[in-house]
C-alpha cells in the first residue's frame, strides 16, 4: 500500500512510534527511524533504540535508516528531513 513512499517517524524507537514504524514498514514504506534515546526521565542519549528498530525493519525485509537528532532543535529537525531526501530522493517524499 505504501510501496515507493517514504516516512520520517520521530520517537520511533519505543512505544507508539515503534508501532507506527512497524506498520509503515509492513505496508512497504521506507522509514527514517528517529529516536534521541533518552530515558523515561528525559535524561541521557543513546543510539540503541533507533538502531534496534531500524535493524528489526531491515531484518524483516523493510528499508530503514536511523537518525538520532532532537526534534526540539531546529537544525537537527531540518537535518532529519534532509536525510530522508538524500537517502531516497525527493520524488519519494509525500
Amino acid at each position: 500500500m505504501l510501496e515507493g513512499k517514504t516516512a520520517l517517524v520521530t520517537g520511533a524507537g519505543r512505544g507508539i512510534g515503534r508501532g507506527i514504524v512497524i506498520a509503515l514498514a509492513r505496508a512497504g514504506a521506507k522509514v527514517v527511524v528517529n529516536d534521541l534515546g533518552t530515558g523515561l526521565d528525559g535524561a541521557g542519549q543513546a543510539r540503541g533504540p533507533a538502531d534496534e528498530r531500524r535493524g528489526g525493519d531491515v531484518n524483516a525485509g523493510g528499508t530503514a535508516a536511523a537518525n538520532y537528532g532532537s526534534v526540539a532543535d531546529a537544525d537537527q529537525a531540518k537535518a532529519m528531513v534532509e536525510q530522508v531526501v538524500k537517502a531516497w530522493a525527493a520524488s519519494t517524499f509525500s
